[in-house]
């Protein structure tokens, strides 16, 4: 009798550590949904992805910064701040620079918002502690498959998030 009274007590007594411990373990989240394309919805918690969207989270609090943006198809930012963008129109490379570096590099998305022709993309092509380097073509097809028009001016959007001291 006495062996079972010590086993409840011990059971009762974990229950109540882990149920006052669990609040200082707690980790806020940011939740998103990532499309089949690569774009990225923010959402408010868990459970509301859309079937084909696949469900991400990641820590959220001191030490955590958002840059994102949309940059219109002449390089000039149209929404956001804590960048700045320039454009090689010569190769259709967007550079942008972070007003705060991250402390590595951050986790970058991106978004085409307006091309001149019906068939563009943009491309991630460096990333870093202070910059986010995107590559943008668009062009037309023509007959016998050759580029017609080609263009380096795309409107796009980004979200990069990371760490910062």
């Amino acid at each position: 009798m006495r062996t079972k009274s010590l086993v409840c007590g011990c059971i009762i007594l974990l229950v109540i550590v882990v149920t006052m411990a669990t609040p200082c373990f707690a980790v806020n989240l940011i939740y998103g949904c990532v499309k089949g394309n690569g774009d990225l919805q923010i959402v408010s918690g868990p459970g509301q992805c859309k079937a084909n969207q696949t469900p991400i989270s990641w820590p959220a609090g001191e030490g955590l910064a958002v840059v994102s943006g949309w940059i219109r198809y002449d390089g000039v930012p149209v929404l956001g701040d804590g960048f700045t963008s320039t454009q090689d129109t010569n190769n259709g490379v967007y550079y942008i620079t972070f007003n705060q570096d991250f402390t590595g590099d951050p986790g970058c998305t991106i978004s085409l918002l307006s091309t001149p022709t019906p068939t563009a993309f943009c491309s991630i092509i460096g990333v870093g502690p202070s910059i986010l380097d995107v590559q943008c073509v668009s062009y037309e097809i023509g007959s016998g498959g050759t580029l017609v028009n080609p263009s380096n001016q795309v409107g796009f959007a980004f979200l990069c998030v990371g760490s910062v001291n």
